[in-house]
C-alpha cells in the first residue's frame, strides 16, 4: 500500500507499518486446510460468509460464474451482494471498526493519492484507529490471513467499502478532486479559462457582419445562414452514411470470450435525467459483458437532488459507482468524466449518454477489435 501523509499537528502514518506489503498478496496455503462446500474448496474471502448468514448456494454459483481472471469477491459482488454487506461482514471478522464517515479525516492528505489506493488517514486520536482502508478484492485475503495468524492490529485502523471510502473522500475535499479533473483538461480543449481574445474578436467580426448583411439585404442573410446550416448537415450525413455502408466482415475480429475479456470502465455523466435512469440502468444490464468485469461509473453533480435520489433509490449493485461532481466551473461533461475518470479501474473505458441505448454486444465487439490491433487508441 502507499504511504500516506499527513500535515503538521497530525503524526505521520505509513500503512506499512500497520497492514505489510505481504497482505495484499493472496497467501498460497492454509495451515486447517479450505473450507469446502459440496467438495468444491471456498476461497479465504468466501470462508467467513457462511457464518454471516450467506448461503453457500449463492457463494458457488459465484465461483461458477466468475469469469478466467476475476478475483472471486469481484464475481460475489457483481451477483449483487452489496458492498456495504460484504465489508461490514468482513470488519467483524476482522475485529475492526467498520467506516460511515463518523470519525474525521485527517486535516491535511492526499485526497487523490488516497482514490487511487484506498486508504486515507484519520484525525489524530490517543486510541482507535488511525487509518480508513477500503481493501479491493485482491487485498482481501492477505487481511484475513494475518488476522487468523495474530500479525493483524485491527484497532489500528477502520474497514469503509470501496464505494463508500470513495464517496467520502469527495464529499470532504471536493475542492482537491475537482483540481485534479480540471488538471487534466488541456487549456486549448476546455471552457475553464472562457474564451481567448481571438475567439472574442472572432465572434464579434461574425456579428458586425451578419448584422450589416442583414441591414442591407435580409433575405441574403438568411440564404447565407441556410446554406452553411445545409453544409454542416450534410456533412454529418456523409458521415453517417459512411459508417453504415462499410462493410462489417472486413473489421469484425474473432470474439473474445468470457475469460479473455478485460475490466471495462462505463462512464455516464447524468444530469438531470431523472426521467430517464431507469432506461439507461436496462440498457447497461443488458450489455452482453461480465458483470463482473464492469466498473460502471454514473456522474451526477451534487445538486441534481432528484437524479442523486432515483439513482441511490435504485440500489444498485457493486459494479455500478455513483460519483458526485463538487461543484464548480466551468459546469462542462469533460469536467464531470474527469473526475470519474481517477477511480477508473477498467483497461478500456467507454462514455455514453444518459439517453443511449448501446447494442448489447458493443462493448465486446470493441474489446475484441482493440486485442487485434495494439496500436489502436479509440473506436
Amino acid at each position: 500500500m502507499t504511504e500516506t501523509s499527513q500535515g503538521s499537528g497530525t503524526p505521520s502514518i505509513s500503512i506499512l507499518e500497520t497492514i505489510p506489503d505481504r497482505a495484499f498478496a493472496r497467501p498460497p496455503s492454509r495451515g486447517d486446510g479450505p473450507v469446502r462446500l459440496n467438495g468444491r474448496p471456498l476461497p479465504l474471502e468466501f470462508e467467513f460468509l457462511v457464518q454471516h448468514g450467506v448461503s453457500a448456494d449463492r457463494l458457488l454459483r459465484a465461483l461458477a460464474a466468475a469469469p478466467g481472471g476475476v478475483e472471486p469477491l469481484d464475481a460475489l459482488l457483481g451477483e449483487g451482494v452489496s458492498e456495504d454487506t460484504y465489508y461490514h461482514a468482513l470488519a467483524q471478522h476482522l475485529g475492526c471498526a467498520y467506516y460511515v464517515g463518523e470519525l474525521p479525516f485527517a486535516e491535511i492528505f492526499d485526497a487523490v493519492k488516497s482514490l487511487r489506493c484506498g486508504v486515507a488517514p484519520l484525525a489524530g486520536r490517543a486510541a482507535g484507529p488511525r487509518a480508513v482502508i477500503a481493501p479491493r478484492a485482491p487485498s482481501v485475503p492477505g487481511l484475513i490471513e494475518m488476522r487468523a495468524s495474530g500479525r493483524l492490529h485491527p484497532q489500528s485502523f477502520a474497514v469503509a467499502s470501496p464505494q463508500r471510502f470513495a464517496a467520502l473522500v469527495r464529499m470532504r475535499c471536493g475542492d482537491a478532486v475537482l483540481a485534479d479533473a480540471l488538471a487534466r483538461l488541456p487549456d486549448s480543449l476546455s471552457a475553464k479559462r472562457g474564451m481567448s481574445v481571438a475567439q472574442i474578436a472572432a465572434a464579434g467580426l461574425v456579428a458586425i457582419l451578419a448584422c450589416a448583411l442583414g441591414a442591407a439585404d435580409i433575405h441574403a442573410l438568411t440564404g447565407v445562414a441556410s446554406l452553411m446550416l445545409w453544409l454542416l448537415f450534410l456533412a454529418s450525413i456523409v458521415l453517417r452514411s459512411a459508417a453504415a455502408v462499410a462493410r462489417e466482415d472486413a473489421v469484425r475480429p474473432r470474439m473474445l470470450s468470457d475469460d479473455e475479456l478485460p475490466v471495462y470502465t462505463v462512464v455516464v455523466a447524468v444530469y438531470r435525467e431523472a426521467d430517464v435512469i431507469e432506461d439507461l440502468i436496462r440498457a447497461l444490464d443488458a450489455l452482453d459483458y461480465p458483470k463482473s468485469k464492469l466498473d460502471i461509473k454514473l456522474v451526477a453533480e451534487r445538486r441534481d437532488n432528484e437524479t442523486l435520489s432515483r439513482i441511490l433509490g435504485m440500489q444498485l449493485p457493486a459494479r455500478y459507482e455513483l460519483v458526485v461532481a463538487p461543484p464548480g466551473e466551468p459546469s462542462t461533461k469533460p469536467r464531470a468524466l474527469n473526475i470519474a475518470l481517477a477511480a477508473a479501474r477498467g483497461d478500456l473505458l467507454v462514455v455514453y449518454d444518459a439517453e443511449d441505448a448501446p447494442s448489447p454486444g458493443q462493448l465486446r465487439l470493441a474489446a475484441s477489435r482493440f486485442a487485434v490491433d495494439r496500436g489502436l487508441d479509440c473506436l
